[in-house]
């Protein structure tokens, strides 16, 4: 970590500079790795230049690695909090620079971790996902049972990383640039659409035979599936009418939401392996009996999985998912009456601004999607195929 072996004096100087400068002026000359193997994406550069305002030292690269590491704390499932956290510490090491060539004794990556104090390779710590994993799984060791979730983030920080800066103080002048830096990146990520039910990193589909049972097809990466196991007991989906797959409890492994034929919107926990067993019902009874068609993402932005459904009367209505597998009713997210005839609804990012949209059929068999503003509201974004092509279809997803 750069901060490990500076001297008292040093480090006095390091802090009071780095109040002064308000942490605009990172190194310029240093070994950087990608943190991206795709590199810098156009939307990388966009996002860094709307907080380039705000950040002066922001760039495209440095908000593919702030991305990078904000993917992985969303993956697990955790909130916005251990993203600030993360990020006071990456700020106040590196300004999301992926170091390659150790600067300070061996310390490499965005944390600045040491390979001599156990924390990996050196290819490991270059690498944004082991590198923010390694860094979660420490706060979660020094703070566990969530407690990281209370206290001041400079103290957790310090505790995790082990500066030569004893009460936090240089973390602590970083504090303000990465909260702000982690609310504008957490704020237009979209939970992303995740179908692996087995945890293998290759996406799956789940399917209802028909003597309904939920079957798992494993998928090979590759763009094909074969068949992995039944993922719960036989005939119990036959009433099962709409379905939405996503984590809603937080857990970081791929759930099924399902409205019964009593019209109750029913968790089926999975369990990371490839099976599901029911949980809870998410919300009331009957409520769900009238709705026509649903979809799961994270459409308000807090990092927790939702679900939009059309409404009897056509009305696109979003159910807040809490992140323990319950689902409450949020707001309506456009007009009264103007879904009344779209049939079928899929999310997903479909205009690569990290919010998550709504992808629909109509019923004159136009395909279109309505852009998510990230905070649980839908405008018309554009139609995706040009004619009325998807009359016929009977599923989208």
């Amino acid at each position: 970590m750069n901060s490990t072996l500076l001297t008292k004096a040093t480090a006095v100087f390091a802090v009071a500079g780095a109040l002064v400068l308000g942490l605009t002026a990172p190194a310029s000359a240093r070994s950087t790795a990608p943190c991206s193997s795709a590199g810098v994406s156009a939307d990388d550069n966009s996002l860094a230049s709307q907080l380039r305002a705000q950040i002066s030292w922001m760039t495209g690269y440095r908000m593919s690695c702030a991305r990078a590491v904000a993917r992985q704390v969303k993956s697990r499932g955790l909130d916005l909090r251990a993203l600030q956290i993360a990020f006071t510490t990456v700020v106040t090491e590196t300004h999301f620079d992926n170091i390659s060539v150790a600067e300070d004794a061996d310390s490499l990556g965005l944390f600045q971790q040491r390979p001599s104090m156990g924390w990996g390779t050196p290819a490991q710590l270059t690498d944004p996902a082991y590198a923010t994993n390694a860094f979660l799984n420490a706060m979660n060791g020094h703070y566990p049972n969530n407690a990281w979730q209370g206290g001041d983030i400079p103290t957790i920080c310090q505790k995790i990383q082990k500066s030569a800066f004893p009460d936090g103080s240089n973390y602590r002048a970083s504090l303000d640039q990465a909260t702000t830096i982690a609310n504008f990146v957490w704020s237009r990520m979209g939970k992303p659409s995740s179908h692996d039910f087995n945890n293998d990193g290759k996406t799956d589909l789940a399917a209802i035979d028909p003597e309904g049972t939920m079957v798992l097809f494993v998928g090979d990466g590759a763009g094909r599936v074969n068949y992995g196991n039944a993922m719960s007991g036989k005939g119990h989906w036959i009433g099962q009418r709409l379905l939405a797959a996503g984590d809603f409890n937080g857990d970081a492994k791929i759930d099924i939401a399902a409205v019964s034929p009593s019209g109750t919107m029913e968790l089926y926990t999975g369990n990371g392996a490839g099976d599901l067993g029911y949980s809870n019902a998410m919300s009331g009874a009957g409520h769900w009996a009238g709705q026509k068609a649903i979809a799961a993402g994270d459409f308000n932005g807090d990092g927790k999985t939702d679900i939009a459904a059309i409404s009897a009367e056509g009305t696109m209505e979003l159910y807040a998912g809490n992140g323990a597998g319950g689902l409450g009713y949020s707001n309506a997210m456009s007009g009264t009456g103007h879904w009344a005839g779209q049939r079928l609804i899929t999310a997903a990012d479909y205009n690569g601004d990290s919010k998550t949209d709504v992808a629909g059929i109509d019923a004159d068999g136009n395909l279109a999607y309505y852009a998510g503003n990230g905070a649980g509201g839908l405008g018309w974004g554009g139609p995706m195929w040009n004619g009325a092509h998807w009359a016929s279809h009977r599923a989208i997803v």
